[in-house]
């Protein structure tokens, strides 16, 4: 028999599959919920570089717990389950041949929206635009295709140096992020299908990645460089590999 925790209680669909507002933590490796802090609903499976050697990968994963009641022996087994979402990846050098951005996620499930990649749109305020490539997995050898691509966030500062704004294709603000260094946080403001849900949260962590690895993070409150051993991989595909990242 399954029992609801709190981490599912933080994410009831209805028969649309439509997810309410909620605000969610990032620290480490762990996405929460404000309302449900020491659960995760979302990890990554290892911590984010400021600067790698070679080509990296993280891979995003959706959490959720089950609960097994054994009535005979008094006893409750609580069992957490994952899935592959997305496959962040950071190329050190975009090969101009292969027209891949430097920052981008692909989609490790046929539940997800696709491959998606972020383009910087204005360095000097540091605005992105997130492109859907809705007809594209990790399985493809062309990743993304310019022509067919549609936009799916514009992420903006509210103003010149502060927190970022997430704004639809309808011109509608999606989320917005805040927090403080040790543990930033993105507000979702409207209701949101849950693959939509998913791509935004992972996209959120892409683009803390790309201040962290770009050493912009002093600029802005709610982004945080991490220092320890990560990992490190020749194929984008397959992280396998350790290799020790280099910090300012």
């Amino acid at each position: 028999m399954a029992v609801e925790t709190d981490s599912t209680a933080s994410c009831i669909k209805n028969n649309e599959g439509i997810i309410e507002p909620e605000t969610l933590l990032f620290s480490g490796q762990l996405i929460t919920t404000e309302n449900a802090p020491l659960t995760p609903i979302y990890q990554l499976n290892r911590e984010l570089a400021c600067k790698v050697q070679r080509n990296m990968a993280i891979i995003f994963e959706t959490v959720h717990f089950t609960e097994t009641a054994n009535p005979e022996i008094n006893t409750v087994r609580r069992r957490k389950v994952t899935q592959d979402l997305y496959y962040l990846v950071h190329l050190r050098n975009s090969p101009s041949q292969d027209n891949l951005p430097k920052y981008y996620i692909t989609a490790a499930s046929p539940e997800t929206l696709g491959n998606i990649q972020l383009d910087v749109t204005d360095t000097q305020e540091e605005g992105f635009r997130a492109m859907l490539n809705s007809d594209k997995s990790a399985a493809d050898i062309l990743l993304f295709n310019r022509d067919t691509q549609q936009l799916l966030f514009d992420i903006k500062p509210k103003w010149q140096g502060g927190q970022y704004q997430w704004i639809d294709v309808n011109g509608v603000k999606v989320a917005s992020e805040f927090g403080t260094s040790e543990e930033p946080r993105l507000h979702i403001e409207i209701p949101l299908q849950q693959q939509k849900r998913d791509a935004l949260v992972a996209l959120w962590i892409l683009r803390l990645w790309y201040s962290i690895a770009e050493n912009r993070t002093a600029t802005r409150q709610g982004e945080q460089i991490f220092t320890n051993i990560n990992m490190v991989a020749d194929k984008v595909e397959e992280p396998e590999e350790l290799t020790k990242t280099v910090c300012p």
